[in-house]
């Protein structure tokens, strides 16, 4: 059988939060960090880009096909763009925050997502988060490209990546707060390169190890889609209810049933 994802690299687009020391508080990165949606602000060699998002902070990491690799590409993010923060600030990997709403009394700070993301169980679009709120959320979300990318092959790699990394991030990400707004099973976007996965928080960026994983994960479900390999209907049914309800019975039931423990072994000793 010919494979459908070849030569595919992983690259990521990452959030953080801006934690201030002296004010014991996350602020908001507007006015801090350059770099906006429409235009990134290039840190080194034009390969790592930093922006607002929101109140966030976004980081740019390049595509890689080297674990190690693309580790490095995200330490180089995080030390360059410490530059831009004072002795009392520091990037927080932390999936969700409340945030004081005098931060928040900017018209960006009340933007959610630019463009809609898809469910790539019923293809039809995601519903956007409640703006009237002032819990705010960072991403963890990885791009796959590949050569002569496909929508359908694209489609069933996003349901591969539920169950590689979706699922059992509901044993390794505590923070449910953040998929009440972002990161419902299938969230995605489609690319001219191949396809950005939307469900993770920035959970798997805090050591090396889980990233790891996630880097390992990805090519776990490039490999099953590869092979054509087949979820149940029954299976299908229970991964998306597994990650919209963060039901944890249920993640640790197909995990076993997939043997996905394995892989995650390091990384639950961390979460």
């Amino acid at each position: 059988m010919s494979e459908y994802i070849v030569n595919h690299k992983i690259g990521s687009d990452p959030e953080v939060f801006i934690f201030d020391k002296a004010k014991n508080e996350v602020i908001s990165s507007i006015g801090i960090i350059p770099g906006t949606k429409m235009n990134p602000f290039p840190l080194t060699d034009g390969k790592h880009f930093i922006q607002t998002d929101n109140i966030m902070t976004e980081f740019c990491v390049p595509e890689s096909n080297d674990a190690k690799q693309f580790h490095k590409d995200f330490q180089i993010c995080l030390e360059q763009g410490s530059k831009y923060l004072n002795n009392d600030q520091e990037f927080l990997i932390k999936p969700s925050c409340h945030i004081n709403m005098k931060y928040l009394d900017n018209p960006q700070a009340r933007e959610f997502g630019c463009d809609p993301d898809y469910n790539a169980w019923t293809d039809k679009i995601n519903s956007s988060p409640n703006a009237n709120t002032n819990l705010r959320t960072c991403g963890g979300h990885i791009h796959v490209g590949y050569d002569n990318p496909d929508d359908v092959v694209s489609t069933f790699l996003i349901r591969a990546m539920d169950l590689f990394l979706g699922v059992p991030s509901i044993l390794l990400d505590c923070d449910a707060d953040r998929r009440k707004m972002y990161g419902k099973a299938g969230a995605h976007r489609m690319k001219s390169y191949g396809v950005e996965y939307r469900v993770l928080s920035n959970f798997w960026l805090k050591d090396e190890t889980l990233i790891d994983w996630a880097f390992k994960s990805v090519q776990q479900a490039i490999d099953f889609t590869n092979k054509e390999a087949i979820i149940s209907d029954e299976d299908q049914f229970n991964i998306q209810m597994c990650i919209n309800q963060s039901d944890v019975t249920m993640a640790r039931k197909l995990c076993d049933t997939f043997k996905l423990y394995e892989l995650m072994e390091d990384a639950l000793i961390l979460s």
